[in-house]
């Protein structure tokens, strides 16, 4: 094969895979379109009755940060307002937003409203604005946490801290 032929063949493979989207790619600040309806309060089913209503406290893990701590009060399934919640060791705070049900899991809108968070070597920057918050009952006072957005994605457990908070 002639090496001119042979390095359009190359140059047209690189222009198809960075059309496609290779790579890792923005998440979307809004409200995703396949996001479903909210629903409303949980009803029986793959959690059999989950009452996602409390206080949970736990511990995150994401990449590139040390391990850090999560603190919410879930009052409301209307109103986010009702909803605060504090990140330990990265100084955030904002609200979650319930979306819905998915199968077993109760998913939420989070916006980040406050604070600032320090990064080795970059002094401090703002903290993430929104994502999704999955949980996932794992007993009757624990739930498996989830959070994506922003090009950020976190994991770790909850405990529910005790009744009526």
């Amino acid at each position: 094969m002639r090496p001119v032929l042979r390095t359009s063949i190359a140059l047209a493979i690189a222009g198809a895979l960075v059309a496609s989207g290779c790579g890792e790619k923005e998440e979307p600040t809004g409200t995703l379109a396949t996001e479903p309806p909210a629903t409303g309060p949980p009803t029986a089913g793959p959690s059999e009755g989950f009452e996602i209503r409390g206080h949970f406290r736990g511990r995150l893990t994401q990449r590139g940060v040390k391990p850090f701590r999560v603190d919410v009060r879930i009052r409301s399934l209307r109103s986010a307002a009702r909803n605060p919640v504090r990140y330990s060791g990265l100084g955030c705070a904002g609200r979650w937003g319930y979306l819905g049900k998915d199968g077993a899991a109760f998913r939420f809108r989070e916006r980040i409203t406050s604070g600032r968070t320090r990064q080795a070597g970059t002094g401090s920057r703002k903290c993430k604005g929104l994502g999704t918050v999955t949980l996932r009952p794992r007993g009757p006072d624990r739930l498996g946490y989830t959070f994506r957005g922003g090009g950020v994605s976190s994991r770790g457990t909850l405990v529910r801290v005790g009744a009526g908070s």
